[in-house]
Parts: C-alpha cells; sequence; structure tokens
C-alpha cells in the first residue's frame, strides 16, 4: 500500500485562494453554543434504537411484507432515522418526529441564512446537521448538533463549506472545502475534533477532492484525487491510498459521496453517471480483493440518476435509492446474488436508512413529501401507530380483531363477455341482480377540436347463467359511467362527472321514467343550499352545517354528508352530517377523503379511519401505495385493490391474490362472494369468476355462450 506525507496530495497549482485565508482553527475550547434553541428538553425517557436483527436464511430472496407509508414531512428534502425517532429539514429547520409521525418538534427553526442543511445524523441522543452553499466566489456551511429533545444549538466547526462528516462514540471528523473550484480542483482539509469540546486535529491539509468522509474508530477514510480511496490514522499520521486506478472492467472511478465500510470491506459506487451507469464495487479496507458486485444506478445525460443520500450497510446488506427508476436496491454483502430491487414504483426514493429489521427512505416527489418503510426481517417488532393529530369523536367502537385469512374456494367456471366493439368497464349489483357496463369502442362521431368525444355504455344483466343486453346509453366524453343502483324500486345507470368537486353524479333510467337529478345538488354552486354557508355570509342561513370556505371535497354515504376544506379560523377540517347532526374534525392540509366500494375513508396522519355508525373508526396504519378501491370481502377481509392488491391483517397489510388467469384483475363484493374480473381488449373479451367463500356452487350449469352487443350506431 503506498503511504502519502499529508504534503503529497497538494494541488499543482499554487495560486488557490482559501475561502477562509489561512488553516482555520480547530476547536480548542468547549464548542460555541449558539442562541437558537425552539424546543426545551423533554423530561420522559427518550425510545431507543431497535437491536439489530436476526440474518435471513436467503439474502438473495425478495422481502414479503408490504411497503408502509409512515408519515408526511412537508418540505423535507433530507432525512435520516435510528429507529427511535425520524428526523427531516427542508434545507432549514430540523425537525424531529416519533417514528409514528406524531410528537413533531422543529429542533432548529434555522440553522444557518448562508447554507442549506445537506446531511444528518442521529447519535448518542444527539441530531447532528451539516450546512453547505456554493457560491460563485466561494462556500459556507457549518457542521453542528441539538440535543433529539430540543435545547440550545452546537457549531463544532469553522465557518465554511462542510462537505461531509463522520462520528465516533468521542469525536466527530469532517472535510472543509477550502478553496474556490479551478482547473486543479477543490482544495480540502480533513479534521478531527472531540464531540464535546477540546484540542482538535488537522488530519491532512490540503488535499485535492473531499466529498464524503467516514470512519472505523481506527483509519478515517475519504476520496482523494480521481478513482482514488486514501484513509488517515484518526489520531494522526501518514495517509495511505487504498485504491488506485481502476476497478474491474468499469469505466470511470469511485464517486466519492458513495461509499461506506462494513465490516472489513469498503463499498462505493465505480464508473460513470451519465456514460455507462455505476455499478457497486468492493474491497477490503486495506485495498485488496477489489471486485464487481453488479449494476447500481443506471446512466443518464445528468448524471441525475445518482442519489442524494449516501449508501447504508447493515449486518448482511449494502442499500441504496435509484431516484428516477423509483427504486431503492440492496446487494448481499458476501457477494451471493446481484442487486436487487425491494421497493419499486415510489416517487423518487432517497436518504435510504436502516434501523432494526426495516429499511426507511423518503420519497421526494410525493406531495407533500413523505417517509416510507419496508419490514426486511423476521425478528417481532413493535408495530408502529400513527400519531392521532386529531382528536376521533368519541364513542367510536374500538377496532376488531383481524379477522383469518380467506378460505376462498377456486373460482367457478367463468362468464365470458364478448362483444365487437366493447371493452370491459365494470361490474355492480342492484335489487338483487349482477350487471356488467361494456364501453363500445367502435368509430366515434366527428366532435368539437380537443373536446372528448361521446361513447356508447351498454348494461349487460346477467338472467339465469346468461348475460343479456339490457341497455344501450349515449354518455357525454367528460362523463364516466359508474355503476348500476336501485332508487325507489327502479334501477338508474349512476353517471359521474370526474371533473366536478365533490361527487357530482346524476341517474339515468334502466326502464321508462324521467331521469333523476344528482343527488345534493351538486351541480350548483358550492354555497348552495346543501352546502355549507360563506364564513362571510351576514346573516347566516338556517342549516345544520357549520360555515367553511375553500371546500375540495363533499362525497356523500347513505344519508351522511361530508366536507373537507377550511374552517372559519383558516384551519383545515372534515365537517360530518350524520344523524341530523355536524360535526367538525381537525385535520393535517394533506389529508383526504376517499370514497371506496368499503364506504368514506378518511386518510391522513392519524391513519386510515372508516366512517361507520356516526363515527370514524381507524382500521389501518395506511393505505398501500396505488390504492384504487378498499372493500369488504364475504370473509369480513377488508382488501385494498390496485396495481398489487393486499387484505388487511391487523392493522398492516398483506400481499393477497385471487387464482384467476391474470396478474391484473379487478374485484368487487356483492356481500355474498367476490367478482374477480379480467379484460381483454384486444380482443373484446371479459372472463368473470366468482369466488364464494367455503366453495362453489357448481351444480348449476353455467352458459359459457357470449352476449354479442348491437353492432354499429
Amino acid at each position: 500500500m503506498r503511504t502519502l506525507r499529508p504534503t503529497a496530495l497538494l494541488l499543482a497549482s499554487a495560486s488557490i485562494a482559501s475561502c477562509g485565508g489561512a488553516e482555520p482553527a480547530v476547536t480548542s475550547a468547549p464548542p460555541a453554543r449558539s442562541a437558537v434553541a425552539t424546543a426545551p428538553a423533554a423530561p420522559t425517557e427518550a425510545p431507543k434504537p431497535p437491536k439489530p436483527p436476526k440474518p435471513v436464511a436467503d439474502p438473495c430472496a425478495l422481502p414479503t411484507a408490504p411497503i408502509e407509508e409512515l408519515t408526511t414531512a412537508e418540505g423535507a428534502t433530507v432525512f435520516t432515522t435510528d429507529g427511535a425517532y425520524l428526523v427531516w429539514s427542508d434545507g432549514n429547520a430540523v425537525v424531529r418526529a416519533a417514528m409514528n409521525g406524531g410528537d413533531r418538534k422543529t429542533l432548529v427553526a434555522d440553522v444557518t441564512k448562508q447554507a442549506v442543511v445537506r446531511g444528518l445524523a442521529l447519535s448518542q441522543g444527539e441530531v447532528w446537521f451539516r450546512a453547505e452553499e456554493r457560491y460563485d466566489q466561494g462556500c459556507a456551511g457549518l457542521l453542528g448538533f441539538v440535543g433529539q429533545n430540543g435545547g440550545p444549538v452546537t457549531s463544532v466547526t469553522p465557518e465554511g463549506c462542510i462537505s461531509g462528516f463522520a462520528l465516533t462514540p468521542d469525536r466527530v471528523v469532517f472535510t472543509r472545502e477550502e478553496s474556490v473550484p479551478t482547473q486543479s480542483g477543490i482544495s480540502s482539509g480533513l479534521y478531527a475534533a472531540p464531540r464535546k469540546g477540546g484540542p482538535g486535529k488537522t488530519l491532512l491539509r490540503p488535499f485535492s477532492g473531499g466529498n464524503r468522509v467516514t470512519t472505523d474508530g481506527e483509519f478515517v477514510y475519504f476520496q482523494g484525487g480521481y478513482d482514488m480511496l486514501h484513509r488517515v490514522p484518526l489520531g494522526g499520521g501518514d495517509g495511505q491510498a487504498v485504491s488506485d486506478g481502476k476497478i474491474g472492467d468499469a469505466f470511470g472511478g469511485y464517486d466519492g459521496r458513495r461509499f461506506t465500510l462494513a465490516g472489513n470491506d469498503i463499498f462505493a459506487l465505480h464508473g460513470h453517471p451519465n456514460l455507462g451507469g455505476m455499478k457497486i464495487a468492493r474491497l477490503t479496507k486495506d485495498g485488496k480483493d477489489a471486485q464487481l458486485l453488479g449494476p447500481a444506478v443506471p446512466a443518464h445525460p445528468s448524471g441525475a440518476t445518482l442519489p442524494a443520500g449516501p449508501l447504508v450497510t447493515d449486518a448482511q446488506f449494502v442499500y441504496w435509492a435509484s431516484p428516477l427508476r423509483g427504486a431503492v436496491l440492496r446487494v448481499p454483502r458476501n457477494g451471493a446474488c446481484a442487486p436487487y430491487e425491494i421497493a419499486t414504483g415510489r416517487e423518487k426514493p432517497d436518504w435510504v436508512a436502516v434501523a432494526g429489521s426495516y429499511v426507511y427512505w423518503m420519497e421526494l416527489d410525493a406531495k407533500p413529501p413523505r417517509i416510507a418503510r419496508r419490514k426486511l426481517y423476521e425478528d417481532p417488532e413493535p408495530a408502529i401507530v400513527p400519531a392521532a393529530t386529531t382528536a376521533l369523536p368519541t364513542g367510536a367502537p374500538t377496532p376488531p380483531p383481524a379477522p383469518p385469512a380467506p378460505t376462498l374456494a377456486a373460482p367457478e367456471r367463468p362468464f365470458v363477455l364478448a362483444g365487437e366493439f366493447a371493452e370491459p368497464t365494470t361490474v355492480s349489483f342492484a335489487g338483487g341482480k349482477v350487471f356488467v357496463l361494456l364501453q363500445d369502442d367502435g368509430p366515434k362521431p366527428r366532435n368539437e377540436e380537443d373536446a372528448p368525444a361521446p361513447y356508447w355504455i351498454h348494461v349487460l344483466e346477467l338472467r339465469g347463467t346468461k348475460f343479456q343486453p339490457i341497455k344501450k346509453h349515449r354518455v357525454e366524453g367528460h362523463l364516466v359511467a359508474e355503476r348500476v343502483t336501485e332508487k325507489n324500486g327502479k334501477l338508474y345507470l349512476v353517471v359521474r362527472n370526474p371533473d366536478a368537486r365533490g361527487e357530482a353524479h346524476y341517474y339515468e333510467p334502466l326502464g321508462p321514467g324521467k331521469q333523476l337529478a344528482g343527488y345534493d345538488n351538486e351541480w350548483e354552486d358550492p354555497t348552495g343550499p346543501n352546502m355549507p354557508p360563506s364564513c362571510e355570509a351576514a346573516p347566516p342561513p338556517a342549516t345544520k352545517l357549520a360555515p367553511m370556505r375553500d371546500l375540495y371535497g363533499w362525497p356523500r354515504l347513505d344519508d351522511a354528508r361530508f366536507f373537507i376544506g377550511t374552517s372559519c379560523d383558516g384551519k383545515p377540517k372534515i365537517q360530518v352530517l350524520a344523524q341530523d347532526k355536524s360535526q367538525m374534525i381537525a385535520i393535517e392540509p394533506s389529508d383526504e377523503l376517499m370514497h371506496a366500494q368499503l364506504g368514506i375513508l378518511w386518510k391522513g396522519a392519524a391513519g386510515v379511519s372508516l366512517f361507520e355508525k356516526g363515527a370514524f373508526r381507524r382500521i389501518a396504519a395506511n393505505l398501500p401505495k396505488d390504492t384504487w378501491d378498499v372493500l369488504r370481502a364475504p370473509d369480513g377481509t377488508i382488501v385494498a385493490r390496485g396495481r398489487e392488491n393486499f387484505a388487511l391483517r391487523g392493522e398492516a397489510w398483506a400481499p393477497w391474490q385471487l387464482a384467476v388467469g391474470s396478474a391484473r384483475f379487478t374485484v368487487v363484493s356483492d356481500g355474498a362472494a367476490l367478482w374477480a374480473y379480467a379484460g381483454e381488449s384486444s380482443i373484446g373479451i371479459t372472463e368473470l369468476h366468482r369466488y364464494a367463500p367455503g366453495g362453489a356452487n357448481n351444480a348449476a350449469p353455467i352458459d359459457m355462450s357470449t352476449a354479442r352487443l348491437p353492432k354499429g350506431r
């Protein structure tokens, strides 16, 4: 291993001006304390980080636990966790929260006016933060910490561009950029200082490069030039080149911001982010046995596929994010298999962290950003109960015990529907009958430019064992045919206007009779007689509804009405009018109402609650990503359907599938059985399968003939 003196990495150009002039003075007395303090220390005992889990038997197997979305983090750009607290920053403030998103505290309101928070760490009851910001003539920033329960802010470094830091039980090691960029590179210094104050030490200054830095307690590892990792003793001494040159057949060098230590090994991204993509490499800490483990992030012209957060490790794996791919990946530390994705379809994931049995990440493109996790190990850990940020109505029943797993029999022989111009849309139940809606995909008449063209909906009814067409209905292009329903003993096709706020429906009779007006008069102005009055109304109208403003939804279920918006005090609220009484519920700005087969769901920071018997009752910690609908199977199981289907077990979701001939299917329930239908639009066929609990009744023959739809107009 080549040995380097501290001066061996001097830049070629002697004309580079230091941002801070001479070598900065490393703290030699107790660090200066800022007056910024936003929360006093809490007297209650703080939660402890989870214990390390036991290894998994097959490191190449995909995790099976569902992804949990823990909480939102408005404006967040940086995140970390130790399994006891969640910590994030929007670049200015540093916020700490319990693992369920509750007990939120702003620990630091504004770290510094001149720089942006770009790194966080949790250690020994302290929240550490690194800030930097580059300008035309230099770079500003600082490194400091605050207690995890609040208190004074301590700055441990001189002002400057802190590009990386690492913690030991008693020291902090950091790199500080000390010159503006030139053709020769960037000059940096490597320093170590006691965490609680005392004499500091310059380990190496200046050297070319300097981004991430890490330590194993004996050596400090850092990037010192193109494709070169170096280390220097933590107590001071000569620097050593760990890696010198390319590894394997990868094009490019190490990425200095994304490498980590694990046991006796170094893991680093290697390659070129905008030409060949980056691979993950492994070599021992003394620079031996270098090898490539597999692809890590794909190439992109701008290099934007690289995560902002670091590589992280636990006892078995190395983890990182691929933001543009929407994926979180891992690779076994022993190289048992190539890297593979453990979370996909996420909204720009980054800032991966591991703690206990879970991997965590932040989704930066979610609105607002959110924190999610996935369980990787089977060790039991207490379930996270999302924070109740609002008081639910009293008297709500406690959640029932988790229902048993579904015992649905194999499906009955499928009903088959076909039509030369037909595409399947939905199945609905009304008046004890089964209906299918098929959208005619035939030629559409000319229409105004950019105006949606009208289309035809065919309504088919299951009569005996055969579907028969009973109605052909013309629907305007901006409307959606939703279902068949029964009102006052008559059947109607329900058509919805998706562009209207709330739930604007109207009813088209399937037999003789007049069209019914949309319920709640929702075609009227939001200040109509069936809506909450304006906060400025004088005198206030006679109504049981409290005044509200800025409404953005008002679904209805049976005789209960719901409104979500802002109350007259400027706070977000849900107003419920049920059993002739109105109640206001305080919510977070990101909370939503969802009208599902199951009923009205309130999705918020306090979890997912279902409106039943005049009150909201919490049923789940969250909803799986991309949930389209929620329903209750005949055996009591609550099912969330979307790109993947999940069944509710307690307050968590487990993967759930039916043995249908397609991976993609839609499920509805008539209360006695589940109906799953899968369509193939290229041949215009829908297969409709009926799943009955405990066994299917195959005594009656099922007609497999098709119901041909009328051709043309």
